[in-house]
């Protein structure tokens, strides 16, 4: 299943991938609540959802981050389009509750409502 949010401010590829990092992450998002272990592209972090092990990668026009032991396979992009910067999640599973749901969509709000603020 997948999650958008769009967010019409004007940051670059490069400004994404230089300042958001794991380990100022939280700092934009309160949905993460602390990182734990950051070393270079891979920490843990402790969140809404529980305790994950988290990488980052760069990619073309922005960021991928992976919760690598998520039991639903959740990653998150954030990149430069046109429209703006996008916020797109994926997780595994085609039919998940709607709690679920709920907490994914206020994940990103409260990541775009951080990176917004930059």
């Amino acid at each position: 299943m997948e999650f958008y949010q769009t967010l019409h401010k004007n940051l670059n590829a490069h400004f994404i991938q230089q300042n958001l990092r794991l380990d100022n992450l939280h700092q934009y998002c309160d949905f993460i609540t602390s990182i734990i272990n950051s070393h270079e592209d891979k920490c843990e972090i402790y969140c809404d959802w529980g305790l994950f092990n988290v990488q980052r990668e760069i990619i073309k026009k922005g960021i991928r981050i992976s919760l690598l032991n998520c039991p639903n396979a959740l990653t998150f992009t954030i990149t430069k389009e046109e429209q703006g910067i996008v916020l797109h999640c994926t997780i595994n599973t085609s039919k998940p509750d709607q709690d679920f749901i709920d907490s994914i969509e206020l994940f990103l709000t409260d990541l775009k409502n951080g990176i917004a603020e930059l």
